[in-house]
């Protein structure tokens, strides 16, 4: 019987120590929170798989939603990495423009590490140049922002051609087809028909009301130039009179009596000797 009871006592001891040993273990591999340590020894996922794990659900969501995203991997990369991961890396950093190198050759350089610091300043990130746990959370909320902008052109694309389908052909609630122009009607503002009313009247008459101000405007003109030349014509007469008046210039000419006379008496000798000759 104390055999038996010195046995079962030094079974519990082992055990004690066994579990002891394991909680040991655990606690010096700092996975308190992600393992359950229990009695028979099973343990949970470490964390380099709970991190795996989490990245590439994260990726999966991004992928199926059609973010255009690069796969960095889970793992901190810093001066001396070297891979795929370091590969997608420098194409990230590339197509911001922040990595200067003429190609990728997925090792993490000098070239690699001031890119990324360039990259951590503009994102507001201590620069140390290592791409870790920051600049990944970084990187996702970068990647969620650009998913979102394009969801956004996205839907006002559909937007703009559901408004164009509208227009063609519409349904009411009971099926019954709806025309264009209710269709229109419907998907416009309301009064829009006065309105490009009125937009095609102005069209009409701002060109005419232009022609007709030109048209004003080069009758004043030739009337002003018409103007301008009576009044210089009228000054040029009044001051040819002056002229004359000023001058004295000679009148119309009188003959004298005695002139008059001279020529009658030539005019009687001429006959007389008209006369004597046709004896």
């Amino acid at each position: 019987g104390e055999a038996e009871r010195g046995e079962g006592t030094t079974r519990a001891t082992r055990l004690r120590r066994a579990m002891a040993a394991l909680w040991s273990t655990c606690a010096r591999s700092r996975v308190l929170r992600t393992v359950t340590c229990r009695a028979k020894g099973t343990k949970g996922p470490t964390p380099v798989q709970v991190r795996q794990e989490k990245y590439q659900q994260k990726m999966k969501s991004l992928k199926e939603r059609g973010a255009n995203v690069y796969d960095v991997g889970p793992e901190i990369l810093g001066e001396g990495s070297f891979g795929t991961e370091v590969t997608e890396l420098q194409k990230y950093l590339d197509r911001d423009g922040y990595y200067q190198y003429e190609e990728y050759t997925g090792y993490f350089g000098p070239l690699t590490k001031q890119a990324v610091m360039r990259w951590q300043v503009e994102q507001g990130i201590t620069p140390t140049g290592n791409f870790g746990v920051k600049s990944l959370a970084r990187y996702w909320e970068l990647m969620e922002e650009e998913l979102a902008a394009k969801q956004e052109e996205e839907n006002k694309a559909d937007e703009n051609q559901g408004w164009m389908r509208g227009i063609g052909k519409e349904t009411t609630t009971s099926g019954q087809a709806v025309g264009p122009a209710n269709s229109a009607s419907n998907l416009l503002p309301k009064g829009w028909p006065i309105g490009i009313a009125l937009v095609a009247v102005v069209a009409v008459l701002i060109p005419r009301i232009y022609l007709k101000v030109q048209e004003i405007r080069e009758d004043r003109l030739a009337e002003a130039e018409q103007r301008e030349e009576d009044r210089l014509r009228q000054l040029n007469r009044w001051n040819a009179t002056i002229n004359v008046d000023r001058l004295g210039g000679p009148g119309p000419s009188v003959p004298s009596r005695k002139s008059i006379s001279d020529v009658g008496r030539e005019g009687s000798s001429y006959d007389n000797e008209d006369v004597s000759g046709s004896f």
